[in-house]
Parts: structure tokens; C-alpha cells; sequence
């Protein structure tokens, strides 16, 4: 006899696995050792039969209302999934824009930097041009003084 109560049969009946001696083997059962009990009927049918909905037990219920909140679970997840999706794209938008203002200062940096660099090589010239226009109002100012002691010279003999 199998562990659940059928009478083994070699080749009939379903296969069963798991037998007390380990031997796969074809067992035959009665539905008794089951649970199952047959009833008697008249043999005539009254029609067709009425079919509905029968929750079972409470494991029903509780798959049902586990796929419920998988449901509503899913729901949030693929609203989510939308906000996330929008804001990646406005994450990707703002870090080129940003890729693109960097770019621009940097370009404006070089600029200061040499511009920076023209304005000192433009205030050393200057500083020469200045020492050079001091030397020559100096020398100007020389001249002009020879000059007009020459004039004066020139006046007294004359």
C-alpha cells in the first residue's frame, strides 16, 4: 500500500511518485483514501445545470485581494515610471544646457584672459611712450630755451 492509501497495481492507474520503498511504480486508489465520497443520484437530469461563483475559503480571498494591491501596485509603478521618464528627459535637457553655458564661459575666460594679456602689454608700451614724451618735452622745453636766449642774443646786437 502507497503512503496515501491506493493499492499498487503495476500498470494501471495513474503514476504516483514517492511510495515508502522509492519505486516509481503505477498505483491504483480508491477515492475514499482521498476524502471523496460518491453519492447516489436518480440518473435523470433536470436541466442545465446552475452555475455561479463560489469563493472558496479564505486563501481565496486573500489571492484576490493580493492581486488587487498587484494591481494598484502596478498602476503606481507605471505612473511613476512616467515621472521618472519625464523627469530624466528635463535632468538631460538641463545638464546640456549646462554642458553649454560652461562652454561659454570658458570661451569667455579665454577672451578675458587675453584681453587681460593685451592690456598689460598695452600699459607697458604706454609707460615707454610716456618716458619717451617726458624726454622729449624735456628736450623741447631745452630747445626752446636755447632758442629763445639765442633770440635774445641776436637782439642785443642788433
Amino acid at each position: 500500500m502507497c503512503e496515501s492509501g491506493p493499492q499498487w497495481a503495476p500498470h494501471r492507474g495513474p503514476v504516483l511518485d514517492g511510495c515508502r520503498l522509492g519505486r516509481r511504480r503505477r498505483c491504483r486508489g480508491a477515492p475514499e483514501a482521498l476524502g471523496f465520497a460518491a453519492t447516489a443520484t436518480s440518473g435523470q437530469a433536470t436541466g442545465p445545470p446552475d452555475l455561479h461563483v463560489v469563493h472558496g475559503d479564505e486563501s481565496d480571498l486573500a489571492r484576490e485581494q493580493a492581486e488587487a494591491a498587484l494591481e494598484a501596485a502596478q498602476e503606481t509603478v507605471d505612473e511613476t515610471g512616467s515621472a521618472l521618464a519625464d523627469a530624466t528627459e528635463s535632468v538631460e535637457e538641463l545638464q546640456a544646457r549646462s554642458l553649454q553655458l560652461q562652454s561659454e564661459i570658458d570661451e569667455l575666460k579665454r577672451k578675458v584672459t587675453e584681453l587681460e594679456s593685451s592690456a598689460e602689454e598695452t600699459d607697458e608700451e604706454l609707460e615707454e611712450a610716456e618716458e619717451t614724451q617726458g624726454e622729449a618735452e624735456a628736450a623741447h622745453a631745452a630747445a626752446v630755451k636755447t632758442r629763445d636766449a639765442a633770440q635774445k642774443a641776436l637782439d642785443k646786437l642788433g
